[in-house]
């Protein structure tokens, strides 16, 4: 099913990055400002590229959709300044 709903567009700024490590993998973090619906922190995984380019302090874009089966889901961007 594809999702065709509208994009609620939102910025939020990097608070904090972290690594978690596993016996087989690692995870990249970012945590990030209240957005959006989010009214606290809260933390996003992101693949290491991703993580490597982002810094604490930059602003993101953040594009939340509402899901084809009512499950949302994001993607963020780096905004360019």
């Amino acid at each position: 099913m594809r999702d065709n709903s509208a994009a609620g567009t939102y910025s939020a700024r990097v608070l904090g990055k972290r690594t978690a490590y596993s016996s087989k993998s690692r995870s990249y973090y970012i945590k990030v400002a209240p957005w959006g619906p989010k009214t606290g922190e809260n933390e996003i995984s992101i693949r290491k590229s991703g993580f490597d380019r982002i810094k604490v302090d930059d602003e993101i874009k953040i594009s939340l959709k509402d899901g084809s089966l009512g499950i949302p889901w994001f993607i963020i961007q780096i905004k360019k300044i």
